[in-house]
C-alpha cells in the first residue's frame, strides 16, 4: 500500500481510493488532478479509478465527501471538473447525492452545479 500512496499507475490510484484508511483515501483524492483525469476518457485502465472516485460521493467520512481546501470541495470538484462526458449520468447521480448531503457546504456547491446543469447543460463550473 505504501507504493500506491505515491504511484501514478491507475490500478495503484484506484487501490488508494478504496483504502480502509480515510487518510489514505483523502491523500489519494487530493493527488488526482481533474485536468489529467479528463485526459483518461475512454482509457480502460482508468475505469477503476473513476469507479472509486464516484464511490467517494457516498463515503462515510465527511472529510472525504467535503474535503475543503479554501473553498474547493475536492471530491465534488474532481467529479465536476474532471469527468469525461461519457460519465454524465454518474455525475448527475453524484450531484443528486451531494445535494442531499448533511454538510451545508457540499449541498450549496451541489446546488450551484445542478442549477448550471439545468440552465446551461454544463457541470464544469467549479
Amino acid at each position: 500500500m505504501d507504493r500506491a500512496k505515491h504511484s501514478t499507475d491507475p490500478s495503484d490510484m484506484a487501490m488508494s481510493l478504496r483504502s480502509p484508511s480515510a487518510s489514505v483515501r483523502l491523500a489519494a483524492l487530493k493527488r488526482l488532478c481533474p485536468c489529467k483525469l479528463r485526459e483518461s476518457a475512454g482509457r480502460d485502465e482508468f475505469e477503476p479509478v473513476w469507479d472509486s472516485i464516484f464511490a467517494l460521493a457516498s463515503d462515510g467520512d465527511a472529510r472525504i465527501r467535503a474535503q475543503v481546501s479554501s473553498t474547493n470541495l475536492v471530491t465534488l470538484h474532481t467529479i465536476c471538473d474532471g469527468s469525461p462526458s461519457c460519465y454524465e449520468d454518474r455525475v448527475k447521480a453524484a450531484l443528486e447525492l451531494f445535494n442531499r448531503d448533511a454538510d451545508r457546504k457540499i449541498r450549496r456547491q451541489a446546488h450551484k452545479v445542478l442549477a448550471s446543469l439545468i440552465r446551461t447543460g454544463k457541470w464544469n463550473v467549479l
